[in-house]
């Protein structure tokens, strides 16, 4: 048994003495691989919280303008539905004029061809009443009046 321990003590002490130094470098190489991947890592991190806080603010920037840009839009629109009432009633204006302007002109127009016509109808009247009431001797004499005032205005 003794025997066996020492063998075994031996074993262990020659593995030892042969595997310390790469198991040492693979624990360093280890420990740097971690170290630097934690150190990557945590560069990454603070790249992103940065990047994160700067298009947070952008994003801030960006909300604030909409809300200018949409306020400036109602007061735009507000404007230009005024000047569209504004001038929709200029136009109503000015047509009720040219109506107004149309319909006495048409009024007149039909005012004087009515004058016209019942002016005629009164000379055709007029005319056929004289013409009934003529006899031969009336006309003679109109005829002679007529032709002694022609006579003397010469």
């Amino acid at each position: 048994m003794v025997a066996t321990l020492f063998n075994f003590t031996l074993f262990v002490g020659l593995i030892y003495f042969a595997v310390r130094t790469p198991v040492r470098r693979a624990v360093v190489d280890r420990h740097a691989t971690i170290r630097d991947t934690v150190e990557t890592n945590r560069r990454r991190l603070a790249d992103a919280r940065a990047a994160y806080e700067e298009y947070s603010s952008k994003l801030r920037a960006v909300d604030i303008e909409a809300g200018a840009v949409r306020q400036q839009l109602k007061v735009e629109s507000e404007a230009a539905r005024e000047r569209v009432i504004q001038a929709a009633k200029r136009l109503s204006a000015g047509i009720l004029v040219d109506a107004e302007t149309g319909a006495k002109g048409v009024f007149e127009d039909l005012r004087n061809r009515l004058m016209r016509q019942f002016a005629a109808q009164v000379v055709s009247r007029a005319q056929g009443a004289v013409r009934e009431k003529l006899t031969g001797d009336v006309k003679a004499r109109i005829r002679q009046e007529f032709s002694s005032q022609m006579e003397s205005a010469r």
